[in-house]
C-alpha cells in the first residue's frame, strides 16, 4: 500500500508537470474521462522517478470505469475548498452628526474615496468644523482619505458662543474626555478674546474623575475648570476611572521629594520627643 500512495503521488505530479508544458489541466482530465469510458478499457506501463519520492515502474489498467493495480487496491478522493469570498473595493461610509444632522446618511467610496463630503447643520451656537474619524479627536476626514473598510465618520462642532460680531479674536479651546464620562461643552470650543469659558465634567455611573489635564499639565480630579481672560489656545482633557477615584494634587512628578520631607520630619519630631524625655529624666 505504502508504494502504491508513492505511484500515485509520483504520477500525479508528472501529469501536473506535463500539463502545464503541453497541454492545460482541462484536456488532460478529458483525455483521462475519455480513456476511463472505454469499454475496451486501456492499459500503460510506466516508469518514473522523482527526487522527492523516489522511483517507481508498473503497469495501469483502466476498464469499466476503474482502475487496478497489481499489489492492491487503491481508493482516490477528490478534494473540494471553497473560494474565498472577495474583498470588496469600494465601502460604505455613514455620516454620524454627532449632536448635528448631516445633510447626507451615507456615502460610498470609488477608488475607495469620497468624491465629494457632505455638510451638516446644528441648532445653536456651532459652526460645522468637517468629518473625524472619532466623535472627539480623530483624524479630519478629506477627499484623499483612503477607505480600507466600511466606516462611521463624525461631525465635529466649534461653539462660536451668543456674540460673532466682527472686530473680535476668536481662541479655540480643545476639550476631550476619555471612556466613563463627559466634558460639556466639548470638542473644538470657540471664545472670544478675553472672554471666561467654564467646562463642566460629568462622570458615567460607576465612574470618578481620575485626573484633569490643561494644556498638558495635570491639575487633579476636578468636577470643572473655568479659562479665564482667553488669549490663546488650549486644551483640557478628562480621564475617567472606574470606581471612586481618590483625591489626587495632579502633578505626582514631586512625590518622592514629599515622601522623604514627610520622612525626614518624621523622624525629627521622634528624636525631639526622645529628647525631652530623656531629659525630664
Amino acid at each position: 500500500m505504502k508504494d502504491m500512495k508513492k505511484i500515485l503521488a509520483i504520477a500525479f505530479a508528472a501529469m501536473m508537470s506535463l500539463g502545464t508544458m503541453a497541454q492545460t489541466a482541462q484536456q488532460v482530465l478529458d483525455k483521462t474521462a475519455a480513456v476511463i469510458g472505454n469499454k475496451k478499457g486501456a492499459t500503460a506501463n510506466f516508469k518514473m522517478s522523482s527526487p522527492k519520492f523516489g522511483s517507481a515502474s508498473g503497469s495501469i489498467t483502466i476498464k469499466g470505469n476503474k482502475f487496478t493495480m497489481p499489489d492492491g487496491n487503491v481508493e482516490v478522493k477528490a478534494i473540494f475548498e471553497k473560494d474565498a469570498p472577495s474583498t470588496p473595493t469600494e465601502f460604505t461610509v455613514v455620516f454620524d452628526g454627532n449632536g448635528g444632522t448631516p445633510s447626507v446618511g451615507s456615502m460610498t467610496t470609488t477608488n475607495q474615496k469620497l468624491t465629494s463630503l457632505p455638510s451638516a447643520s446644528r441648532s445653536g451656537s456651532y459652526s460645522f468644523d468637517g468629518w473625524y474619524t472619532e466623535k472627539s479627536g480623530g483624524t479630519k476626514i478629506t477627499t484623499d482619505t483612503v477607505f480600507s473598510a466600511n466606516t462611521t465618520v463624525y461631525a465635529h462642532w466649534v461653539y462660536i458662543g451668543g456674540g460673532g460680531s466682527s472686530g473680535y479674536s476668536y481662541y479655540t479651546i480643545k476639550a476631550t474626555a476619555g471612556a466613563g464620562g463627559s466634558i460639556s461643552p466639548s470638542g473644538n470650543v470657540s471664545v472670544r478674546e478675553g472672554r471666561d469659558q467654564t467646562f463642566t465634567i460629568t462622570p458615567d455611573k460607576g465612574y470618578a474623575v481620575a485626573n484633569v489635564k490643561i494644556d498638558g499639565k495635570s491639575i487633579g480630579a476636578v468636577k470643572s475648570y473655568t479659562f479665564e481672560n482667553v488669549r490663546r489656545t488650549h486644551t483640557i482633557e478628562v480621564i475617567f476611572v472606574k470606581g471612586t477615584a481618590s483625591a489626587s494634587t495632579g502633578d505626582s512628578s514631586n512625590l518622592p521629594l514629599w515622601s522623604a520631607l514627610l520622612l525626614a520630619s518624621t523622624i525629627t519630631l521622634a528624636g525631639a520627643v526622645h529628647y525631652k524625655r530623656k531629659r525630664a529624666r
